[in-house]
């Protein structure tokens, strides 16, 4: 129930918050439970093996496509083996959902990015993606094509929220409201 859902979103919040403060690094927050430590190890052991050189963590970017302006934030950005990579990872018991790959391929896709300083720049040219999926018992990574179905399926998502959920200003429509949550 609401109770797992929200359980899981606060481990998965736990677990990004100390991987980004290796990443940058910071210390680790001394509360971790042993599965929330065993996801970090994950992320060390993926660190040690793939070597990324950190160019943007945790940046927010602004993207425009077919009129329709868009936002989100890449947990990642990095050099690994000589390319320029977003990067997602997630923590959820069922690993890596295909959702992933459209999110990588917008943020991919996106004109600017929000930098370290609060200053907006253009957006970086990306030549891969990677989902990251960590648990207590290891990683697994998963390319993602950045130019394929995943954009198309963000392009047509996006579209159809643009033409049937929200009015001109950006505001949800008064009888979208009313299903409680659009779409």
């Amino acid at each position: 129930g609401t109770r797992d859902l929200n359980s899981a979103s606060e481990r998965g919040t736990r677990v990004h918050d100390a991987c980004e403060s290796l990443a940058r690094g910071l210390s680790l927050p001394d509360d971790l439970n042993e599965d929330e430590l065993g996801c970090v190890a994950s992320w060390r052991a993926f660190l040690s093996a793939w070597k990324p050189e950190w160019l943007h963590l945790e940046a927010t970017c602004f993207g425009e496509v077919d009129g329709h302006r868009y936002a989100g934030t890449g947990d990642f950005f990095a050099q690994i083996n000589g390319l320029s990579v977003i990067g997602d990872y997630k923590t959820n018991r069922g690993g890596l959902h295909t959702e992933v790959g459209s999110q990588l391929a917008a943020l991919a896709h996106a004109n600017r990015i929000v930098l370290t300083d609060g200053t907006l720049a253009p957006m970086p040219y990306i030549e891969a993606g990677i989902g990251l999926h960590l648990s207590a018992d290891g990683y697994q990574v998963a390319p993602v094509d950045l130019d394929g179905s995943f954009w198309d399926v963000f392009r047509h998502c996006l579209s159809i929220w643009e033409d049937h959920v929200t009015e001109g200003d950006g505001s949800i429509r008064p009888e979208r409201k009313a299903m409680g949550r659009p779409l």
